[in-house]
């Protein structure tokens, strides 16, 4: 996948962190399925290492409306030259869940108090009346398993 910044917009975009996001470096390929996770979500995945908690904060903005990709929840928004540098488009997981959505699912922000939300899965649901059915998850790799578990 090749980086679509210049140098110097590089710089403006991911600040300090700009030479650890070029092309072939460790920190930009492990930022992937992380930056994915928000961009689908508009949350911070939890658990993270502080930095690349430090990483999304360089590359991330409130945003007032929600921008999670079922328009119902979250705030944070990844800035739009990041989604095109890191190809986010065509990332697994993101192609997946806009497919998930388009079929009638919903992001699941949250499986309630001290869960985890791992930047590698992204719960999903449907809605029959009031009651959640058909609970999925959507892997990294854009695999979809049925249930939360």
């Amino acid at each position: 996948m090749a980086a679509k910044l210049r140098a110097e917009e590089r710089s403006l975009v991911y600040g300090d962190f700009a030479p650890m996001m070029q092309d072939g470096e460790k920190t930009r390929e492990d930022m992937l399925d992380r930056a994915a996770y928000v961009y689908v979500t508009g949350q911070f995945p939890s658990h993270l290492r502080k930095h690349y908690t430090a990483v999304l904060r360089a590359i991330t903005h409130y945003f007032r409306k929600p921008v999670a990709f079922d328009g119902r929840t979250g705030n944070i928004k990844l800035d739009d030259r990041v989604v095109e540098d890191l190809d986010l488009d065509k990332h697994p997981m993101v192609k997946e869940v806009r497919n998930k959505v388009a079929e009638g699912y919903f992001i699941q922000p949250s499986r309630g108090f001290g869960t985890r939300r791992p930047f590698w899965r992204v719960f999903m649901f449907k809605l029959q009346g009031e009651h959640m059915v058909d609970k999925i998850t959507v892997q990294a790799d854009g695999a979809v398993k049925k249930g939360w578990d």
